[in-house]
């Protein structure tokens, strides 16, 4: 008995779920199967085939199995297009998305801007090392995204300080902007706003930011920060004044010269 609750059998359903997500592509030329399976099996399939089975490479797969109910999708290991974007339109109760980079070849900026205000629900978003995230499009993320909590731009860099003028007034409590165009102004924009008085995880590292701009936080609410501080009156290039200057997260309780 005790070896029988040690070595417990998977269940009927797990074994069925873990079947199809091994094989997923074998149910290209087989459609209608994938269209029947309940929203419930759907989304764990695409848990499983997102996490452990090597991501969807043929994102007409993916198409099949989208669904209203779907709210976790992580999209980091899969071919993302244009048609696969469209389709995230009517997966109206996402509530965590992870989009792999995004070029102006597989999708487009105006694609992208389309989505956006379908994602009413979003409480994380990650965009990562995209050439078609801007301004315009972190704009459209803080009209129509009022409750996310989270929010990863790293290497977008295409993202100014005028983007910060739009993030101002969410209440992100995570923000990462981490190798953009981000500086001391953009810092400067959310001081005595709602993003200032939430935000208590922010990530500028590689921004051209120095400590008279980071001195314009809300040193009281923030938990962990990560940043490169450059002297931005030096007479060195960039690159030379930030070596060794690198910073990554670390409590508040450091205090600037």
């Amino acid at each position: 008995m005790d070896d029988m609750k040690k070595y417990s059998v998977p269940s009927l359903y797990k074994t069925c779920i873990r079947n199809i997500a091994s094989n997923v592509t074998f149910f290209k030329h087989d459609k209608q199967y994938l269209k029947v399976l309940p929203a419930h099996m759907k989304n764990a399939v695409i848990r499983l085939v997102t996490k452990i089975y090597g991501g969807f490479q043929d994102d007409e797969i993916l198409r099949l199995m989208l669904n209203s109910e779907l709210d976790d999708l992580d999209l980091t290991i899969c071919k993302v297009t244009d048609r696969l974007l469209e389709d995230l339109r009517y997966c109206k109760n996402l509530r965590n998305l992870v989009l792999p980079p995004l070029n102006n070849t597989d999708c487009t900026k105006e694609t992208l801007c389309d989505l956006i205000p379908c994602l009413t629900r979003l409480e994380s978003l990650h965009i990562k090392d995209s050439l078609i995230v801007d301004d315009h499009v972190v704009a459209l993320i803080a009209r129509h995204c009022k409750h996310l909590d989270l929010l990863n731009l790293e290497k977008c860099m295409a993202i100014t300080d005028d983007a910060m003028l739009h993030l101002r007034e969410m209440k992100l409590t995570k923000l990462s902007l981490a190798h953009t165009n981000i500086s001391d102004t953009g810092i400067i924009h959310i001081e005595n706003s709602e993003l200032e008085n939430h935000l208590e995880d922010f990530n500028v590292k590689y921004c051209n930011i120095s400590c008279a701009g980071l001195n314009h936080l809300r040193w009281d609410k923030i938990k962990y920060i990560g940043f490169e501080v450059v002297d931005i009156n030096s007479k060195e290039t960039r690159s030379e004044a930030q070596k060794g200057t690198g910073l990554c997260w670390f409590h508040r309780d450091i205090v600037l010269a």
